[in-house]
């Protein structure tokens, strides 16, 4: 069990976060989303597939999954699924949340 107490973990982790730069602060934003707008997390290995390039061709991929009636489940899977095929070497996840 890991034990956040430790202050060798503690220290471990502080130099490892000034090391690697993590930061913890979130960048929030409010929106107002309207019936059918959809929000999209993924990792950073699903940009590792040439397809998947850039946030503008993930959205328009989704928008026009969404348009045809497919789940939503599907589209993330097969946003994932291509990821990996295509040789992907970090990890790959994919969250859409479609807003009624």
């Amino acid at each position: 069990m890991l034990n956040l107490q430790n202050e060798a973990y503690v220290s471990s982790a502080r130099m490892l976060m000034k090391t690697l730069q993590v930061i913890c602060v979130p960048h929030i934003i409010t929106a107002i989303a309207r019936s059918r707008d959809f929000l999209v997390l993924y990792s950073d290995g699903l940009q590792e597939c040439s397809e998947w390039s850039s946030p503008q061709t993930i959205v328009h991929f989704i928008a026009s999954e969404l348009a045809k009636g497919v789940d939503l489940g599907v589209i993330a899977d097969e946003l994932v699924n291509r990821a990996v095929d295509t040789g992907s070497e970090d990890n790959v996840s994919c969250l859409i949340l479609l807003f009624q």
